[in-house]
C-alpha cells in the first residue's frame, strides 16, 4: 500500500493526531523526571515567575513605555509569554520539575500536530498537488516529532522559548493559509483571522525575538505558494528582476535597522558583524544541516572555534555549498524544494545572520528551521524510494530517531553526565569544563569541581559565572583571599553582576569588615534593581544587610531590611531570625518571640532561633516554655553546655533543684570550663547542706580563674560559718580585701576580719 494514497478525511485525521501524541508521550516519557539545568537556575529564583500574581504585577505583556525600537525590543527580549507560562508552572505546583517538563513536552506535541495540519493545508491550497497530502503531512510530522537533533528545544526547561516562539509561528501561518483554503477567498475570513494573525506576530516575538521573520515568511508563502496557481502574472511580476533588486534593497535596510536597534549581547565585541556571518555559514552548513539529516554526536556544547573567514580554507567551501543547495531548490526543484529552502534561510536569520550572539551554535536554534524548513523534506525524500523499500525505510529510520531522542533524554536527565558527554565530545572547549564544575559543586564534590573551572579559565573561557563558582568554592573553604579576587574578576567581566557584589559583601561580613559589607550588599541591590531588572529587589542581600546591621547595633535598620526582604520572599526563615534577634536585642520580648515563632514555621529545626526563643522565654519568665525550646535546640545542636547552664537556671526558678544539679552536672561534664555552671551548683548544694561538695565545686572555680574575687569571699564564709575553719577563711577573706575595688566591699571584708580575729 502506498503511504501517500488518499485516506479518509476525518478518521484518518483523528488517527494521524493519535499516533503523534502517542509517539512524542513515549518517546519524551523519561524527560518528565529531569532537573533543572544550566540556565534553569538562572530564572526559577525570580521573583517575576515565582506565581502568576508576581508576574502581573511585575510584567507588561500588552504595553510599552515609549515605542522607540530600543524600548520596544527590551519589552519583546524580556519573553513576557514566556515568562508567564513559568509564572504558571509555579503557581500550579512552586519549582516542580514534572510540571515545567510536562507543559514543553505538551507544547511539542501541539508544535507537531500544527506542522501536520499545515502540510495538509499546503496539498489543499496548492493546484499543483494532485495527492491528498495527509500520509505525507504525518510523516513530516512524526519526523519532527521524534528527531534527536529536538532534544533540547523539549527537554531542556530554559528552550521553552523556542517551542513557543515556533508553536504561535505555525499557528499563524495556519491561520494565513486558512484564508486561502477556498478558491474564493471570503471578505469574513479576512476580517476575522487577521486580527488573530496579528496577535501570533506578537505571542511569537514576546516568546523570543528570532519570531521577526513571521511577516516575511507570510508574504514568502503567498509568493511561492498562493502566486504561482492563482496569480501567475503577479508571480512573475514579483519574480522579475525589478523586484528582486528591490527584495536586497529592502534587506539592507532591514539589517541597517537591526544593527542600530537591537541590543545585542557580547557577541559583536568577541566576532564583529561579518566574522559572525561567515561563521554561521559554515556552521550552518556542517552542523545545523549535518545533525538535521544525520542526528549523531549531539552536543550541549557544540564547541564551535572561531576562526577569521580568511583563515578557514571551509568558509569558501560553505558558501559553494550553500550557494548550489540554494539555486538547486529555486531553479530546479518544486513547490516543496522552494518553500523548505526559504522557510530554513528566513526562521535561521536572526540568529544566524549578521546580528552576532555570544554562542555561535546552540541546538535549541534549529526548532523552528525544522518544521517546515526540513521535515517535509524527509517526506519528499522517502516518496522518492521504491514502494517495495519505503514502508519499511519508513519504519527504521523513525524507529532509529525515536531510539536516539529517548537516549538523548538519559543525559540531559542528569547534569553530570550531560557535560561529561559533552567534554567527551569537544575536549577543548572551556565551557564543558565550567559547567562541569558547576555540576560537581552543586553534588559537594569540591575538589573535583575547583579543578575543572580552574582548567575552564586556564583555556580562556571569559565568563563570569565561572569566575563567580571559583569564588564560591573558596568561600566554603574559607579561602576568604582567593574568594575576593575571583568575585572581582566576575565583576571585572560584567560589572552589572550583582551575584559578585554580593558574594564580596559576604566576605567582608565573615571577616568582620563590616562598613564595606554593607557597601558591596547595597550595591548589589541597586545593580540588580536599577541595571539588571528595573523595579526588582534582592531579598537575599536584605537579608544579609538585616544581618550585617544587627552585628553594627543598628537594630531598627536591620529590622527595616529584613521587613523588605520578607514582602518579596515571606518565607525566609532567616529574615523572620533577624527581626526577632533585633527586637530581642531592643528589649521587645513579645515581637522577637512572634518573629522566631514564625522563623520555626518555616524552619522548625534552625537552631538559632530555637535558643533565642528559649533565652525571649526565660527573660519573660515562662520557665517551662524557655526549658522546652532548650531541649529542642539540644534534639538538633547535641553537646552544647551552655543550653545546659540555661536549663538548669530555669530550673533553679522554679525551685527544682534536684533537676538544676542534674542539668550543671551535665554541662560540666561536656566542659569543665564552665565556670559560672560551678559557681551555681555550689550554690544549690550549700542550700541543700551539702558544704563540702559546694566547697570543693568553689575551689575548682577559683583555681581556674584567680579572679574571681566574689568566689573566693563566698568560699571563705563557708569555711568560716559552715566549716568552722577560721585560718582557711581569714587568709581567704585577708586575699579578697587586697584584691577589692569596691570601697563598701571593703568594708565589709574588714569588718569579717574583726569579728573572725575575736
Amino acid at each position: 500500500m502506498n503511504p501517500f494514497l488518499k485516506p479518509n478525511q476525518v478518521k484518518k485525521t483523528l488517527s494521524c493526531v493519535l499516533i503523534l501524541i502517542f509517539a512524542i508521550t513515549i518517546v519524551y516519557f523519561n524527560s518528565l523526571k529531569g532537573p533543572f539545568q544550566y540556565d534553569d537556575a538562572t530564572f526559577q529564583p525570580r521573583i517575576w515567575v515565582s506565581n502568576l500574581e508576581e508576574y502581573q504585577k511585575r510584567v507588561k505583556i500588552f504595553s510599552f513605555n515609549s515605542y522607540t525600537p530600543t524600548v520596544i525590543y527590551m519589552a519583546i527580549s524580556a519573553r513576557p509569554a514566556v515568562l508567564f507560562t513559568y509564572a504558571l508552572n509555579n503557581t500550579i505546583g512552586k519549582n516542580s520539575t514534572f510540571g515545567f517538563h510536562l507543559l514543553n513536552l505538551i507544547l511539542h506535541a501541539l508544535t507537531t500536530i500544527l506542522l501536520f495540519f499545515i502540510v495538509r493545508l499546503v496539498f489543499q491550497i496548492s493546484r499543483s498537488f494532485t495527492k491528498n497530502g495527509t500520509s505525507f503531512a504525518l510523516v513530516a510530522s512524526f519526523i519532527f516529532a521524534v528527531h534527536p537533533a529536538l532534544t533540547e528545544s523539549v527537554t531542556y526547561i530554559s528552550s521553552r522559548s523556542s517551542e513557543m516562539v515556533t508553536f504561535f509561528y505555525l499557528l499563524g501561518v495556519w491561520l494565513f493559509l486558512r484564508i486561502f483554503q477556498s478558491n474564493k477567498i471570503k471578505i469574513r475570513d479576512i476580517a476575522l483571522l487577521t486580527p488573530l494573525i496579528i496577535l501570533c506576530f506578537y505571542l511569537s516575538i514576546t516568546s523570543k525575538v528570532v519570531g521577526v521573520t513571521f511577516p516575511v515568511v507570510l508574504a514568502m508563502l503567498f509568493l511561492f505558494l498562493i502566486c504561482p496557481d492563482r496569480y501567475p502574472v503577479l508571480y512573475k511580476t514579483l519574480t522579475g528582476r525589478f523586484f528582486l533588486i528591490g527584495y536586497v534593497v529592502f534587506l539592507i535596510l532591514c539589517l541597517r535597522l537591526a544593527l542600530n536597534a537591537f541590543l545585542l549581547d557580547r557577541g559583536f565585541e568577541l566576532y564583529g558583524n561579518f566574522g559572525y556571518l561567515s561563521s554561521q555559514i559554515r556552521i550552518i552548513v556542517f552542523y545545523y544541516l549535518k545533525i538535521l539529516l544525520w542526528p549523531i554526536n549531539l552536543n550541549a556544547d557544540i564547541g564551535y572555534t572561531f576562526k577569521p573567514p580568511l583563515e578557514d580554507p571551509t568558509f569558501f567551501l560553505a558558501i559553494l555549498t550553500a550557494v548550489v543547495l540554494i539555486a538547486t531548490a529555486f531553479f530546479k526543484g518544486g513547490k516543496w524544494s522552494k518553500i523548505c529552502t526559504a522557510w530554513f534561510i528566513l526562521s535561521l536569520a536572526p540568529t544566524s545572520s549578521i546580528l552576532p550572539l555570544n554562542d555561535l551554535a546552540v541546538e535549541r536554534r534549529i526548532y523552528l528551521p525544522a518544521t517546515l524548513g526540513i521535515s517535509p523534506l524527509f517526506a519528499m525524500a522517502i516518496h522518492l524510494i521504491p514502494k517495495t523499500m519505503r514502508y519499511g525505510f519508513l519504519v527504521f529510520l523513525l524507529a532509529s530517531f525515536a531510539t536516539l531522542t529517548a537516549e538523548r533524554n538519559k543525559v540531559w536527565n542528569d547534569e553530570i553526565r550531560l557535560w561529561e558527554d559533552a567534554l567527551k565530545k569537544t575536549p577543548n572547549s572551556p565551557r564543558p569544563y565550567a559547567n562541569l564544575g558547576k555540576a560537581y559543586y552543586e553534588k559537594d564534590r569540591i575538589e573535583d569541581a575547583e579543578k575543572y573551572l580552574k582548567i575552564s579559565i586556564e583555556k580562556g573561557y571569559y565568563v563570569e559565572t565561572t569566575h563567580y563558582n571559583l569564588a564560591n568554592i573558596y568561600m566554603d573553604k574559607e579561602q576568604y583571599d582567593l574568594a575576593e579576587n575571583a568575585y572581582k574578576h566576575a565583576i571585572g567581566i560584567n560589572p552589572l553582576y550583582y551575584q559578585a557584589h554580593f558574594g564580596l559583601g559576604s566576605i567582608k561580613n565573615k571577616t568582620g569588615k563590616l562598613k564595606e559589607a554593607e557597601k558591596y550588599y547595597l550595591e548589589a541591590i541597586e545593580i540588580l534593581s536599577t541595571k539588571v531588572a528595573e523595579g526588582e529587589d534582592y531579598p537575599l542581600a536584605r537579608i544579609n544587610l538585616g544581618e550585617v546591621y544587627g552585628k553594627m547595633g543598628r537594630f531598627e535598620e536591620s529590622i527595616k531590611q529584613s521587613e523588605i526582604a520578607i514582602k518579596s520572599t515571606p518565607n525566609s526563615f532567616k529574615a523572620h531570625y533577624n527581626i526577632g534577634t533585633a527586637n530581642m536585642k531592643l528589649g521587645r520580648l513579645e515581637k522577637a518571640e512572634e518573629s522566631f515563632l514564625n522563623c520555626l514555621e518555616i524552619k522548625p529545626e534552625f537552631e538559632n532561633a530555637l535558643y533565642n526563643l528559649a533565652f525571649v522565654y526565660q527573660k519573660l519568665r515562662q520557665f517551662e516554655n524557655s526549658n522546652q525550646y532548650f531541649l529542642k535546640f539540644l534534639d538538633v545542636q547535641e553537646g552544647f553546655p551552655k543550653a545546659y547552664v540555661s536549663i538548669g537556671i530555669n530550673y533553679v526558678q522554679m525551685n527544682k533543684l534536684n533537676q538544676a544539679i542534674d542539668s550543671f552536672k551535665k554541662a560540666l561534664t561536656l566542659d569543665p570550663k564552665i565556670l559560672n555552671a560551678r559557681a551555681l551548683l555550689a550554690k544549690i548544694l550549700s542550700q541543700k547542706g551539702e558544704n563540702k561538695e559546694a566547697i570543693k565545686q568553689l575551689e575548682i572555680v577559683l583555681t581556674q580563674n584567680p579572679n574571681l574575687n566574689a568566689i573566693r569571699i563566698q568560699l571563705g564564709l563557708m569555711y568560716w560559718k559552715n566549716e568552722k575553719q577560721l585560718d582557711k577563711a581569714k587568709d581567704l577573706l585577708e586575699t579578697a580585701s587586697k584584691f577589692s575595688v569596691n570601697p563598701n566591699e571593703k568594708i565589709q571584708i574588714s569588718n569579717w576580719l574583726k569579728e573572725l580575729n575575736k
